[in-house]
């Protein structure tokens, strides 16, 4: 297994390609923090850590999560900021098909105004999003949900100022505390083929 430290390529504006060994498991925070040159990513295919803005001020428009993704570190004060925060380009955020939880934190800011994120995609393999994954997505306003989701944890979409609507599939079971707390544009909630338990 490989790691890259905390604030590996910190600051390296002239930095702007980066092909990882698959064995690569951890990338730590701040590691390509100020990276500007930077417009695409492929992230390693077997890395279970990122750290908080490990990719903060990059041109990276679109990303990809490895379904291998399991944990997150945060800064700041609650809701905090996850290892996207501060990705200033960032539009496009989209998990590999397998995974089965979205991350707490992944993609959360302390501040509204400082995500970027429009369009998230969860495949249909996720079954939980965990506590705070998008909090504070300010400018997210459309979620490709996964059909097979359970639960949505507390705060998972908590702050996200721009989301009209949302879509849940039959076998969604539990939405934690907070979960939509803030989320002062969404009109339209939609439960499908909902059949409830004896």
């Amino acid at each position: 297994k490989a790691i890259i430290s905390y604030n590996a390529f910190y600051g390296d504006t002239a930095l702007s390609t980066v092909r990882f060994s698959s064995n690569v498991t951890e990338i730590g925070y701040s590691a390509f923090e100020g990276c500007s040159a930077l417009t695409e990513l492929t992230l390693p295919s077997e890395l279970e850590y990122i750290g908080y803005r490990a990719f903060k001020g990059t041109g990276i428009t679109t990303l990809t999560i490895p379904k291998t993704v399991s944990r997150t570190s945060t800064a700041g004060s609650s809701p905090y900021d996850g290892p996207l925060a501060g990705m200033s380009s960032l539009k496009t955020l989209k998990f590999e098909e397998g995974m089965t939880t979205v991350p707490e934190h992944i993609a959360s800011s302390v501040s509204a105004t400082a995500s970027y994120i429009t369009d998230v995609t969860i495949p249909d393999s996720v079954t939980k999003i965990a506590q705070s994954a998008f909090a504070n997505c300010g400018r997210l306003k459309n979620v490709r949900m996964s059909e097979s989701l359970n639960i949505v944890d507390s705060s998972a979409f908590n702050g996200c100022i721009s989301l009209e609507s949302m879509t849940f599939g039959k076998y969604l079971t539990n939405i934690g505390s907070y979960a939509f707390t803030g989320c002062t544009k969404l009109n339209t909630i939609t439960f499908t083929d909902y059949t409830p338990e004896d």
